[in-house]
């Protein structure tokens, strides 16, 4: 098992942190903060396909490092859609990746029960975050006492299924947060059948009374250093193509010197073009570092960018494991995906090997069905979970695919799916969530 040892110890996350924060938004309650560090949190990620259809599509390829979910609604609770194998806290208190989390128990709205939303809020590099969900309570001073101390506060505004948009403006006084982010309105690609009833953001923001700064982009960077002195309330754009779609879809190898490794990239956008997309490569041997390189990519909406690093050459005939990141540069935000590749590599001219290039894509159809896509046949498709345990295998022959691979009698945790041919190895990771 020393080749998934070596994946294991691989960085996950190989991009320089810009001294700026990063919040995006992707509709609904939907929020990503993305630290200085690179540390990334999202808050209350949609389900697009519940039996309550919101509407709105699923950003591709969103990755965090933490997920909190203030109540289980279709509309807040799609925490198995996230990848990088986040730790998922639902309405329950708790730290991980140097980020302390906290609930606290709150009514939804009319008719609703204390419990039915939990206010999440957390802290890192020593800011509060909280996000209220669907909040419908009568505003007590055990809400202010947990609410002390908010940096950043995200508090729904479409009133219907929460509190009426005009009773936060009390809240917010209360509060005095260095910026409010309304959220929880229609828009004109929620389903009508079940939200119609809420408030447009052009019909809440006349009911709110605090300055409202608006922003052209989804992403907005946040000078740390030069927070408003608040309360003033942001509004991120809400667009229904985000610019977060880009995936790392092949790895290919020629051997040689210098060998080629070539990289391809798939825009998933509808009409949106990347520029500049910044491109990490590194190169292992076991577990040493033995080459790293980037680049960045321009790829057209819908359309297949290919990178050729061509500066390398490895010092012996073997096994290396290969490391690609692909990252979107909007405001530097680190949306971001990776895929790993295992392959004989020659040391020489007179050795050159065939390119040898592979496809292996995972995405959810269901919280527990998994599509996996690969090139190539007669191949071997095995699973293994985080300590190098195999839980399923599955041959393949003559055939490419795809496979809907169900998981639901896997236990909670992170996994590994590897793609094996004559020609190397092929790893993803996934993480299954209860």
């Amino acid at each position: 098992m020393k080749g998934l040892s070596s994946l294991l110890l691989m960085p996950l996350f190989l991009t320089a942190s810009s001294p700026k924060m990063r919040i995006g938004y992707y509709g609904h309650a939907f929020f990503e903060v993305v630290m200085p560090s690179g540390l990334r949190v999202a808050m209350d990620p949609f389900d697009p396909d519940s039996p309550y259809p919101i509407g709105l599509d699923f950003p591709y390829g969103i990755e965090a490092e933490l997920v909190v979910i203030t109540h289980t609604h279709p509309d807040h609770r799609c925490w198995w859609r996230i990848e990088g194998s986040p730790d998922v806290f639902i309405s329950s208190n708790g730290s991980a990746r140097g980020v302390d989390v906290y609930a606290h128990p709150t009514k939804h709205g009319p008719g609703s029960s204390e419990g039915d939303n939990y206010i999440m809020a957390w802290e890192n590099e020593g800011l509060k975050f909280a996000e209220m969900g669907g909040y419908g309570d009568v505003f007590s001073p055990e809400d202010s006492a947990f609410l002390e101390g908010t940096d950043f506060l995200f508090f729904p505004v479409g009133s219907y299924y929460a509190m009426d948009a005009n009773l936060f403006n009390p809240i917010i006084d209360c509060v005095s947060p260095s910026v409010g982010f309304p959220e929880h309105y229609k828009t004109p690609d929620h389903n009508p059948v079940y939200f119609g009833h809420l408030l447009t953001i052009e019909e809440a923001n006349e009911l709110l009374i605090h300055p409202i700064v608006t922003f052209d982009d989804a992403w907005i960077a946040v000078d740390l250093d030069e927070l408003p002195e608040g309360p003033v309330l942001w509004e991120p754009a809400y667009s229904p193509d985000l610019p977060g779609d880009l995936a790392l879809t092949a790895i290919s190898t020629k051997s040689g010197s210098p060998c080629e490794i070539t990289v391809e990239v798939f825009n998933n956008s509808q009409d949106r073009d990347a520029e500049g997309a910044p491109l990490f490569l590194s190169v292992y041997d076991g577990e040493a570092l033995v080459y790293t390189d980037s680049a960045s990519v321009n790829v057209a909406a819908q359309e297949q960018g290919i990178v050729t690093f061509e500066s390398w050459t490895p010092s012996e005939s073997k096994q290396y494991t290969l490391f690609a990141e692909v990252t979107y540069p909007a405001d530097d935000a680190p949306q971001n995906d990776t895929a790993t590749l295992t392959t004989f590599m020659a040391s020489a001219v007179d050795e050159t090997q065939p390119a040898t290039g592979f496809l292996l894509e995972t995405r959810r159809l269901s919280r527990d069905v998994m599509l996996i896509e690969y090139a190539g046949s007669d191949a071997d498709l095995t699973v293994y979970d985080v300590t190098g345990t195999q839980i399923d295998r599955l041959t393949v022959l003559d055939s490419q695919g795809p496979i809907n691979y169900t998981i639901d009698h896997l236990p909670e945790g992170l996994y590994f799916v590897r793609l094996t041919t004559s020609q190397g190895t092929l790893t993803r990771k996934f993480t299954v969530i209860r």
